[in-house]
């Protein structure tokens, strides 16, 4: 008698256990996906995010380089006229004018 009643006990033992088991795990399940459901939202925002920030960039680097064209073209004519200037100077000087030609 004693031992049908430890028997009746530990079956329904291991129903119970089972019934949780079975539980716990379409708790796990559902943690899983929420988890995973978490995780693509804040991918998607940062995602999102970098991919403004890269357009930004792109936006200030377009601009550095058409500012660096102008430098680029402004030292360019100073040179030029530098460079003119100096050689004027040496011809004006060093070729004899019409008065000591004569």
């Amino acid at each position: 008698m004693k031992l049908g009643l430890l028997m009746e006990t530990a079956q329904t033992q291991q129903r119970v256990i089972a019934s949780s088991l079975k539980q716990l795990k379409a708790h796990t399940q559902e943690l899983d996906n929420i988890v995973r459901e978490q995780i693509r939202r804040t991918l998607a925002e940062e995602f999102g995010a970098l991919i403004e920030e890269a357009a930004q960039a792109a936006q200030l680097l377009g601009a550095l380089k058409q500012a660096a064209r102008w430098q680029f073209a402004s030292w360019t004519v100073l040179a030029t006229v530098l460079v003119s200037a100096m050689s004027m100077l040496c011809v004006w000087c060093l070729v004899p004018s019409n008065a000591q030609i004569n």
